[in-house]
């Protein structure tokens, strides 16, 4: 016996290694990986989870309550509650202080206890037999190399999985001793609750344990799961609590929510049965011109299937004689996805997540492991010939997960990827357009946003096309001269036409675009605070309308005071009027609301440089135009500069300090032509100092090939 018993014990620890080696090689090229995705807002920007200062205020409100704003958050996600998380992001964040590769290290650990807790949790699930560990194993490896994986392993974000999973399948692992004694069943019932404040899924876990019951162990254990139901209801209780919840007050008709539920369930079943091409947007909510959403046939007879399996499944267990542990194996697949299958609108761009499928995935290993061990026990050439093929498929599904970790290293390998799967994927397109802004490849970039746009008008989603328009006007905000105030002047037309409920015109040099926003839509963009409010705001500024500008940032701050991006515009407008108390008492202001002075420390440093300039001592009017030019220059407003030279060069065309400080300001602006051409009228007019003009103009090619400053 003692023999058999080490036996045993040697074979559990050689398949607690292969799981182990085959995870580490899977995943382990995603340590290396940067923060992504919703990282920006949830970690990396959020000061909440960058210190113990804000504790409290981070574990009893919501997820989603950020130090600074986030884009395009639901009202639904707004009132998820996730402490466990939030507390996990704020210890990783001190012990790696802010580095991704530690995040993605206890991913990968957590990652690996999961499969660990399936391998023994699998093996128990099966009769004791000939080629049950083998069977066991088999799934454990299913579980943590299908492609699903990949999306909560190597994103920082996706990482609530695998907080909830983890405390949910250990406090099933307790649960299955309690009959040694009630304070398992209590452990077990704690357990849960952890899991339910590191994801809601775990909400289901008490029908779970009586599918397991009724399939696997009757009688119920009545006593034990009430324990387990009545502490996870007080904990369902606090949550509400600490962040109540509000249902939406849109409606949507019967058949649409079953078109919806049927299709996120489809949607499931194709990625767990054919994970060859894995995505973070598979389910894109594209609208038909109808009105309704758009899912393939396909997709919808597999989520009627599924719910047909439910069903009769259901029926067949209130009969004792047809009760099967199979059923209880789909129950763990079923189950854990009805929170996730948008019963209830969860309102996101996309119907379903892979990740979502992590627990769910428990349930189908469990049925792969019971098909094989069935397969052992009928004869053990048959089990070996099914666990063959499974390893087959198995390996095929982590040489795909392997690829697509490499998917996850970075934004833009993300949302390339992503849009080369998928050319009309409003959220790729909309990355993509950003990254190329960023590099200053504004051609392209607008182009982005122009496919997107023209997408969204042949599906008739005006919102989404409007989403595209509004977006591209930032861009091309962002993009013009200050001296092209033709443009800006278009830019702020379109921008004040929308405030008055007018249909969207923008005629530009870089686009020309005209759109009518739905009446029930015209009160929700204007109290889009990223891409209307702060945008018209900036149009105000640079078409020189300070106090204009101010007023409508005033405004802004009084309902949205952590927003970083306002404060910063206002401070700049405080300082370029020369109101520098105001701008002082800005400065402290923001310190104050957005509790993170990184935030502003850059318009901070760039507004007490500004003031120093302006104080400086001149002795001639010139000097002082000259340094009150330099000063909105460095405010970031050079046609301010230029109005205050230009008549002054026009008097004085080959003063070779106010030609510099001229062509200063338009090479500032990107206006390489207008500065080299002030320089070269000066070169005409005096051309005794032919070499010191040439030196001037050198310097103009050298700023513009980005080598440096003229």
């Amino acid at each position: 016996m003692r023999q058999g018993w080490a036996k045993t014990h040697r074979s559990i620890l050689l398949a607690s290694a292969v799981i182990c080696f085959s995870t580490a090689v899977t995943f382990g090229g995603g340590l290396d990986g940067g923060f992504l995705w919703d990282d920006g807002p949830l970690i990396v920007g959020n000061a909440y989870v960058h210190s113990f200062e804000h504790v409290s205020e981070a574990l009893t409100s919501s997820f989603w309550n950020l130090s600074s704003s986030a884009e395009n958050i639901s009202e639904t996600y707004k009132q998820v509650y996730r402490p466990v998380v939030t507390f996990a992001y704020l210890v990783q964040y001190q012990l790696f202080s802010g580095s991704p590769f530690g995040f993605h290290v206890v991913s990968l650990i957590l990652h690996t206890l999961c499969a660990l807790l399936v391998l023994v949790l699998l093996e128990r699930r099966l009769p004791e037999g000939k080629g049950t560990l083998i069977a066991a194993t088999v799934g454990a490896l299913l579980f943590a190399l299908h492609p699903s994986r990949v999306e909560s392993v190597a994103w920082v974000s996706g990482s609530t999985d695998l907080w909830m999973s983890l405390f949910v399948l250990s406090g099933y692992w307790l649960w299955q001793r309690r009959a040694e004694g009630t304070l398992f069943a209590i452990a077990a019932a704690i357990l849960f609750c952890l899991g339910f404040l590191a994801k809601e899924v775990a909400i289901v876990v008490p029908a779970l344990l009586l599918a397991d019951n009724f399939e696997r162990e009757p009688p119920v254990s009545w006593k034990s799961w009430t324990i387990v139901a009545t502490i996870l209801g007080l904990c369902v209780v606090f949550r509400t609590r600490m962040v109540p919840l509000s249902p939406s007050a849109e409606g949507t008709s019967l058949v649409e929510t079953m078109t919806r539920v049927v299709g996120s369930i489809g949607y499931y079943a194709e990625m767990t049965v054919w994970p060859w091409i894995p995505s973070a947007q598979r389910a894109i909510r594209y609208h038909s011109c109808g009105g309704g959403l758009s899912i393939p046939t396909h997709v919808l007879v597999a989520g009627s299937l599924v719910l047909a399996i439910a069903v009769l499944g259901g029926l067949l267990s209130l009969r004792r004689s047809m009760r099967t542990p199979w059923l209880a194996d789909f129950a763990w697949f079923f189950l854990p996805l009805l929170p996730v299958a948008n019963i209830v609108d969860l309102h996101a761009s996309v119907l379903v997540a892979e990740r979502f499928l992590y627990l769910p995935m428990f349930g189908v290993a469990a049925l792969l492991t019971r098909l094989v061990g069935w397969a052992f026990r009928q004869r053990i050439s048959l089990g070996l010939v099914a666990a063959t093929i499974s390893l087959t498929g198995i390996v095929a599904c982590a040489a795909v997960s392997m690829r697509h970790v490499e998917h996850f290293q970075s934004s833009r390998a993300l949302w390339q990827y992503q849009h080369e799967i998928d050319p009309e994927n409003p959220e790729a397109l909309k990355h993509l357009s950003t990254f190329h802004y960023l590099d200053r490849d504004f051609a392209e970039a607008l182009a982005l946003l122009q496919h997107g746009y023209q997408g969204a008008v042949e599906r008739c989603d005006r919102g989404l096309a409007l989403r595209f328009m509004l977006r591209a006007s930032s861009q091309i905000l962002g993009t013009t001269p200050d001296t092209d105030q033709l443009s800006l002047w278009a830019v702020r037309n379109m921008y004040d036409g929308l405030a008055r409920g007018e249909p969207l015109e923008l005629r530009t040099r870089a686009l020309s675009a005209t759109f009518t926003v739905p009446p029930e839509g015209v009160a929700q963009v204007q109290a889009d605070v990223e891409f209307f409010q702060l945008p018209r705001a900036i149009s105000w500024m640079r078409t020189l309308d300070l106090e204009g500008a101010q007023n409508q940032l005033e405004v802004i701050l009084a309902a949205n005071p952590r927003n970083p991006k306002a404060w910063n515009m206002l401070i700049t407008t405080y300082a370029r009027r020369g109101r520098w108390g105001d701008a002082t008492i800005a400065i402290r202001d923001a310190e104050t609301q957005l509790r993170d002075r990184r935030a502003v420390e850059g318009i901070k440093r760039t507004t007490e440089q500004a003031q120093q300039l302006a104080g400086r001592p001149v002795a001639t009017d010139r000097d002082r135009m000259i340094r009150d030019a330099q000063t909105q220059v460095l405010l970031g407003a050079p046609e301010a500069a230029r109005r205050i030279l230009e008549p002054e060069l026009d008097t004085s065309p080959t003063d070779v300090v106010l030609v510099v400080a001229f062509a200063k300001t338009m090479v500032a602006d990107r206006q390489f032509d207008a500065a080299e051409a002030a320089v070269v009228r000066a070169q005409k007019l005096d051309p005794e100092r032919e070499g010191m003009w040439m030196q001037i103009r050198q310097g103009i090619v050298e700023a513009k090939d980005g080598t440096a400053e003229p």
